[in-house]
């Protein structure tokens, strides 16, 4: 993480080849990082989407989403949270007009808000035709992210970013050459076709031992071959998503990785009786209540069965196996955020106590430290 934050996440070499990408970041990072306002204000290629303050699964399920929907202003009208198109009537505030939505089957909340006796209620499936690059729901427009048309771009790029050096890879693949090959396929697609590749910026961090190297790698390779014009920016297709958007009565996604073992259930139905006193208080809350913290026990919990890692090639030329894993100072932190808020404490006071006492890795100790950091500018 202390790298990433170094190099910034890799935006200025996004912004030195003029990659026209479309950003996210949740209000809390903008919080935990003051210096990414900065790199908002830069010109050039990169635009930034909006998007609420935290992850959050809970508003989901009741009607609190207004309250929690804290806006990160961008310069493009596209919010970023799949996950919030229910079956609830108007969700999200009015000026909000389009979404990334994640093609998926999906399951139905109930009405008063918990999950359908534990995942056993009605499976929905919603498969969107292939025609289709949008729908329209409850008057906003949802930007279809079909992941039979990213992921093998996605699964290219994952491939590349541990093997960035021609002949390195252990069976000889040119994975440069194969990720260039995925663009040019994009590229030869039906005209028409827009397809929206979720990829996380912090990859090259967490998935490869080269950082903001891949980009540069990456990106002068689409320059030299002229290939950076088959990028384009989201805010480029808004006007053909908002033309082409086919109405839709149930546009939701598949939650299952954030419900399926008993400690992601408990833990949202501790957060549904967590109540804010101060303004302070409702950001606490919105921590608490992130995905992040289901995803990492699913990564957690399905590591006692089976340990996964991946090899990657390392900067002195040899291979090291990385760990694709949970992070625990996530788990704890959120915690925190249940625990302040239940025993009147200050969030800092509860990362404190609740944190550093586990004896974090190096990894999750800057994390620890940052977050504590934000609290304290913030009077959390």
């Amino acid at each position: 993480m202390a790298q990433m934050d170094e190099s910034r996440y890799g935006l200025p070499v996004l912004r030195k080849y003029g990659f026209p990408a479309t950003i996210f970041f949740q209000g809390v990072d903008y919080l935990m990082k003051p210096w990414l306002r900065d790199e908002m204000s830069m010109p050039g290629s990169v635009e930034w989407g909006n998007a609420p303050f935290s992850h959050s699964l809970i508003p989901l399920m009741r009607d609190g989403w207004r309250e929690e929907f804290v806006r990160v202003t961008g310069n493009v009208p596209v919010t970023f949270c799949p996950e919030f198109y229910v079956p609830k009537g108007s969700q999200l505030p009015e000026e909000t007009e389009y979404t990334l939505v994640l093609a998926g089957n999906s399951i139905l909340y109930s009405a008063c808000g918990v999950l359908f006796s534990r995942l056993q209620g009605d499976i929905v499936t919603d498969r969107y035709p292939e025609h289709e690059h949008a729908i329209l729901f409850d008057g906003k427009i949802g930007i279809l992210m079909r992941e039979e048309w990213f992921a093998p771009f996605l699964q290219a790029f994952f491939l590349f970013q541990r093997y960035p050096v021609k002949g390195s890879h252990p069976q000889g693949r040119d994975c440069l050459h194969e990720l260039i090959m995925e663009v040019e396929r994009i590229r030869d697609m039906r005209e028409d076709c827009v397809v929206v590749c979720p990829l996380d910026i912090e990859a090259p961090w967490i998935g490869s031992m080269f950082g903001d190297t891949v980009w540069e790698i990456f990106l002068a390779e689409l320059s030299a071959r002229g290939l950076m014009s088959v990028f384009s920016p989201l805010s480029n297709h808004l006007d053909q998503f908002k033309r082409e958007a086919v109405k839709r009565s149930r546009p939701h996604r598949e939650l299952r990785k954030w419900m399926n073992w008993e400690v992601q259930i408990l833990h949202h139905q501790r957060t549904l009786l967590l109540q804010p006193r101060s303004d302070s208080d409702v950001l606490v809350r919105m921590i608490a209540r992130g995905s992040d913290i289901f995803s990492a026990w699913s990564s957690k919990l399905l590591a006692t069965k089976k340990a996964v890692s991946i090899s990657a090639l390392t900067t002195d030329d040899s291979h090291v196996e990385i760990p694709i894993s949970y992070n625990q100072a996530v788990i704890d932190v959120q915690l925190a955020a249940c625990q302040a808020l239940e025993e009147s404490v200050s969030f800092r006071e509860a990362i404190r106590v609740f944190c550093l006492r586990n004896s974090p890795s190096p990894k999750d100790d800057y994390f620890i430290r940052c977050v504590i950091e934000m609290a304290e500018r913030e009077r959390l």
